[in-house]
């Protein structure tokens, strides 16, 4: 039982850091969308946010099910609690990359 438990929150983890690869990625792209004035990366940075909320939505649910499931202790239901933590935060990262990239299209009509 423990076994499983352990290769969930492992994944949790490796979850975790693909969503946060992911943010720091929309936010260079966001970032040199802006001073290139690119909107084709723009829209890809934006595009990119989906796959950071449909991870979000994921790895919540995951936690939440470990949660439900396995009952754990005190230490694990705090590293599940900081995940929970960390994911909002993350998303509110790709949240301001693409504002960003929006800054960019809007910006970008205004010169043509």
């Amino acid at each position: 039982m423990r076994e499983y438990f352990d290769k969930e929150i492992k994944h949790l983890n490796n979850l975790l850091l693909e969503m946060g690869e992911k943010s720091e990625q929309l936010i260079e792209m966001s970032i040199e969308s802006l001073l290139n004035q690119d909107i084709e990366l723009a829209d890809k940075a934006i595009e990119l946010d989906k796959d950071i909320d449909n991870m979000e939505i994921i790895i919540e649910k995951k936690c939440l099910e470990l949660i439900v499931l396995q009952q754990p202790m005190a230490k694990d239901l705090r590293e599940i609690s900081a995940i929970l933590k960390i994911i909002t935060d993350i998303e509110r990262i790709g949240d301001n990359g693409v504002n960003i990239a929006k800054i960019t299209k809007k910006l970008s009509k205004k010169n043509i």
